[in-house]
């Protein structure tokens, strides 16, 4: 088992990180997600223990804002979440997220990150609309690039290379976009599949909220490394979330029929 190294910025609990076998519940109705993972933890109960665990949510279709974009949901911070995504069935998905190479029971499977990020609101919330766009790099009102021309939209790709008429970046130098694209780290890629979370109230008083980070790659060295390795060096976001969980889990491929999950693997001589 790895977990991702500590990076600036990082507030890792220990005890909510890591593990051995990492099991997600999904359901539409929350009471059944739960009254899953309670089962589930019951016939494990003879040869496991839980160590941490999340819930997280995202819209419902009934929901969702209706001026979105199709498929897209603001998180708690009101930005709109999953623009330029990678769309599954593309030869840029399968290179990106399918495992290849060594070790061969991974062969065709992939690589989970998770990370809690905790958001910072009442930070967040001191700044004015333009400043906030000013850290993500696209307007929070309809998710546009700030690099964007007229005629632009959400899933118009940024371009970290226009400038203003003063010469500036359209997309400043520290803005999430920025940071967190491929051209700034060297190509690198992943899937994300996210969700929000909402513990309540902290000791302080503080609402402990924020993103469920998951992310999907072929290989987390040449993905999810050096990506979190730009953001925590450059990323203006950085003043205003705190990553406080972080676990890497390794998903086999779907078993061929007749056989099981992670066979390869557990019969491994």
């Amino acid at each position: 088992m790895f977990s991702p190294a500590a990076k600036s910025g990082d507030q890792l609990d220990p005890a909510r990180g890591g593990g051995d076998l990492g099991v997600q519940v999904c359901a539409t109705d929350p009471a059944a997600a739960l009254a899953a993972a309670a089962r589930m933890g019951a016939l494990a109960a003879p040869f496991a223990a839980a160590r941490w665990e999340q819930r997280g949510f995202q819209p419902t279709g009934s929901d969702s804002d209706s001026a979105n974009p199709p498929d897209i949901h603001r998180n708690l911070m009101g930005q709109l979440d999953g623009m330029s995504n990678l769309q599954p069935g593309t030869p840029q998905f399968d290179q990106a997220v399918w495992a290849s190479g060594e070790p061969t029971w991974m062969r065709d499977g992939s690589y989970l990150v998770l990370r809690r990020i905790r958001m910072l609101f009442d930070a967040w919330n001191r700044l004015t609309g333009m400043d906030r766009d000013e850290v993500i790099g696209r307007r929070e009102s309809d998710g546009v690039p700030l690099s964007a021309g007229p005629g632009g939209t959400a899933f118009t790709v940024p371009d970290i290379n226009i400038r203003r008429a003063d010469g500036r970046f359209a997309i400043a130098a520290d803005a999430h976009v920025r940071v967190s694209s491929p051209p700034a780290n060297a190509g690198a890629v992943l899937f994300r599949r996210s969700y929000s979370y909402d513990d309540g109230l902290d000791p302080t008083g503080t609402r402990d909220a924020g993103l469920f980070f998951a992310a999907y790659q072929a290989d987390p060295r040449t993905a999810f490394v050096p990506i979190q390795q730009t953001m925590a060096a450059f990323d203006a976001l950085n003043a205003f979330i705190r990553h406080t969980s972080s676990a890497l889990f390794a998903v086999p491929p779907m078993p061929r029929p007749g056989d099981y999950l992670a066979q390869a693997l557990l019969e491994d001589d």
